[in-house]
């Protein structure tokens, strides 16, 4: 008897323990769903009462890309900064736009005007299991229309050097496209033409410089120029860039071969570097494209594996073309050298002393590169 009353307490205990267990565990879900109600409502909280006059916190998850002008996030930049976060913590809040206005607070999402890398960072540093990055220090931007983030986070890159070459001039055309809606072609050829007339005309490159100053330049730039060309020059006044030095050292930016674009922004290729490699084309080199493109990228993995300096990569690419050249000057010695044997050959060629099969052999070669001269001289 006493054996049997032993087992059920054990089984009654077993029953207890259980359902402390999962009375345990329930408690605990119950009080991280509070957790995170208590959160959601503070964040809430925080941004009815500071929006409009300060910080407040955003989870990570609620902000979306926007159109940003900086695309070169290279890995370097993305790593400082997470040791930047973990170190000394979120120096500068984010400068977010709201996408909508009509959602409810807790569930707007927000887009960067400013502070890109940082959320990048916070991003990393959450998929490596540091969670107290899932929420991230903001201020809400001044502006009211979306379709100014691109400008204003272009003016502010601008102004303070954040952009690369590429990312300036592909970021301008942009803006460009989009603010006048002039096509990049055309733009490039309007641009070129404005700086090769005020580089010829001092009275033009006056005007152009004053255009904001005083109402005579203006008139005199509207009988000098296309309407296009001075919304161009009204533009780049805007964002306070030199129309000249960004043709003569930007525009090259945008004729750089795709490979090369992407080695600026994933693998350190510093942009001077670039424009010299882009040099390597089947014209400087006189071989078909194919070839070109080899080349350029054997030459592009030894300027990086090497960690070649403007100056070395100048040679060296430079060396190349020689290099080229040469082969091709061997190559039209010999067409010449041909050229001539065979012109001396057939002027003393002793036609009467052919047999009938060797003179019929001989035009039907001759009828046959006879064609292929016609074709050439109808094609120049």
């Amino acid at each position: 008897m006493l054996k049997v009353v032993s087992q059920s307490t054990k089984v009654k205990d077993k029953f207890r323990d259980r359902f402390s267990t999962t009375k345990s565990v329930q408690q605990e879900t119950t009080k991280v769903k509070e957790l995170k109600e208590k959160i959601k409502e503070l964040e809430n909280s925080s941004l009815v009462a500071e929006t409009s006059t300060g910080k407040f916190l955003i989870s990570l998850d609620r902000i979306e890309p926007s159109k940003q002008c900086r695309q070169t996030f290279t890995e370097s930049v993305i790593q400082k900064r997470m040791q930047s976060l973990s170190r000394e913590g979120q120096l500068d809040p984010l400068v977010l736009v709201p996408v909508s206005e009509t959602e409810a607070l807790s569930d707007r999402k927000y887009q960067i005007e400013d502070g890109e890398v940082t959320f990048r960072a916070a991003k990393r540093l959450v998929e490596q299991g540091d969670t107290q990055w899932e929420y991230l220090e903001a201020v809400l931007s001044n502006i009211e229309d979306l379709d100014t983030i691109h400008f204003r986070t272009l003016l502010h890159h601008l102004h303070s050097e954040g952009l690369n070459p590429l990312d300036r001039a592909e970021s301008i055309f942009a803006e460009i496209n989009l603010q006048l809606q002039i096509e990049t072609e055309m733009a490039v050829k309007l641009l070129r033409n404005i700086v090769y007339r005020s580089s010829r005309d001092i009275a033009l490159a006056e005007a152009i410089a004053n255009y904001d100053l005083e109402q005579r330049y203006q008139e005199y730039l509207r009988q000098q120029l296309e309407a296009e060309q001075i919304k161009l020059i009204t533009l780049f006044n805007r964002l306070q860039v030199e129309l000249g030095s960004f043709v003569k050292n930007d525009l090259a930016m945008l004729e750089l071969k795709k490979n090369l674009k992407t080695a600026i922004r994933k693998r350190e290729l510093p942009c001077h570097q670039a424009k010299i490699i882009n040099t390597l084309s089947s014209k400087t080199l006189a071989i078909n494209e194919e070839e070109t493109e080899q080349i350029r990228n054997e030459v592009l993995e030894h300027v990086l594996i090497n960690q070649l300096s403007v100056g070395k990569t100048r040679k060296y690419v430079s060396e190349i073309i020689e290099a080229n050249g040469k082969k091709k000057s061997i190559s039209n010695n010999q067409v010449k050298q041909n050229y001539q044997q065979i012109k001396t050959g057939l002027q003393k060629l002793p036609i009467p002393q052919l047999n009938k099969a060797q003179l019929t052999a001989l035009k039907s070669v001759m009828l046959k590169q006879l064609s292929a001269i016609n074709q050439e001289l109808m094609d120049d």
